[in-house]
């Protein structure tokens, strides 16, 4: 009997680790949403497995700085076309 109440508890612990802890635990150090984390986690897995599953969060927080670096660099353009127009804000 004790070793069905371990078993139990070692699967709930492993259940909330994995998708409550470590998307938030990721998810504040690349600034990414723990959703974000879980589904390229699953969409690694389904594409290559195990080393998909690894890759898969490194791609998505390379992915999402390149796409706040552009945005940030279209801002920027932005703002510079327009001083050099004389509109102001």
């Amino acid at each position: 009997m004790l070793v069905l109440w371990v078993t139990g508890f070692l699967v709930v612990l492993r259940m909330v680790e994995d998708y409550v802890i470590y998307p938030r635990l990721i998810g504040r150090g690349l600034h990414l949403h723990p959703l974000a984390v879980i589904v390229a986690v699953l969409a690694g897995a389904e594409l290559d497995g195990i080393v998909g599953m690894f890759l898969a969060v490194p791609a998505v927080a390379v992915a999402s700085v390149a796409c706040r670096h552009w945005l940030a660099w279209r801002r920027c353009d932005r703002l510079a076309e327009r001083t050099a127009a004389g509109v102001s804000d």
